[in-house]
């Protein structure tokens, strides 16, 4: 639906998709454990982008300014082998913590080349970004 949104035009998508997921641990986006505002899609649109999108049976895409992220713990996955990127979420999470920095409950997953450039996911590209904070 929003790639079809997007060739359409209703989209005016302008770069790189975001899955976000909000919470203090690392839940599967199938899991019933995953609540209802836990996870969200962030997708940058140009300045010409008019307003909200309806998606059929997915809901609406509501046009907003996302905050800005100030440090994130990075890693850099190839392929989408979505267990691999769970244990992977989990174990950036445990490098942060021992290396003093405090987590801001965010985990964001950001498409470097993702399911808007192709479905096959052996050649998604994605960036692990684990939202911190440190004292210093």
């Amino acid at each position: 639906e929003v790639n079809q949104a997007i060739q359409n035009g209703e989209i005016h998508f302008a770069g790189k998709g975001i899955d976000v997921f909000h919470g203090d641990e690392v839940i599967r986006l199938e899991s019933p454990e995953l609540g209802e505002n836990q996870h969200e899609i962030l997708l940058p649109v140009r300045d010409t982008q008019p307003g909200d999108v309806e998606l059929k049976g997915l809901g609406v895409l509501k046009l907003r300014q996302s905050a800005a992220i100030e440090t994130v713990a990075t890693l850099i996955l190839h392929g989408a082998d979505i267990d691999r990127g769970y244990e992977q979420a989990a174990l950036l999470r445990r490098w942060a913590i021992s290396h003093g920095y405090t987590l801001q409950n965010q985990l964001r997953y950001l498409h470097h080349r993702g399911p808007i450039e192709t479905l096959d996911r052996t050649e998604w590209i994605m960036e692990i970004q684990l939202v911190v904070s440190s004292d210093e």
